[in-house]
């Protein structure tokens, strides 16, 4: 079988490269059945990217942050408002950081909310 024989001769590609490669070659093939042809043939799905990764993370993971913007709704007297809240975590401590809340997200403001996170001397970036 092709998923098992791309497996076996490629050990670093994990499910979704082994997707994508079939995907190239005209077959339309999920990352998830990939994984459960795999496991159903015993091979492990990516057993090298585990390896490469954790010693990264481990090294860097004070220094990683993850951020996101989400909808809030407020009910004003001229009725439903949204805004925009963009936080920012620090995932070694999980403290949240808000970098800000906006009506209406654009250009400018992101480029001035980013801007901020990366400020070397009081910056978000700085948790």
């Amino acid at each position: 079988m092709l998923i098992v024989e791309m497996a076996s001769r490629q050990a670093h590609f994990g499910v979704q490269r082994i997707s994508d490669e079939l995907h190239k070659l005209g077959f339309k093939v999920s990352p998830t059945s990939v994984r459960n042809v795999l496991r159903s043939r015993g091979i492990d799905p990516s057993p090298q990217r585990r390896d490469r990764w954790r010693p990264f993370l481990k090294a860097h993971w004070g220094h990683i942050a993850a951020g996101d913007f989400f909808n809030v709704e407020v009910l004003t007297a001229f009725g439903l408002v949204r805004y925009q809240v963009l936080i920012v975590i620090d995932l070694a401590t999980r403290r949240v950081e808000l970098c800000g809340i906006v009506r209406q997200s654009h250009g400018a403001w992101c480029q001035h909310a980013f801007r901020e996170l990366t400020n070397p001397v009081d910056g978000v970036g700085e948790l």
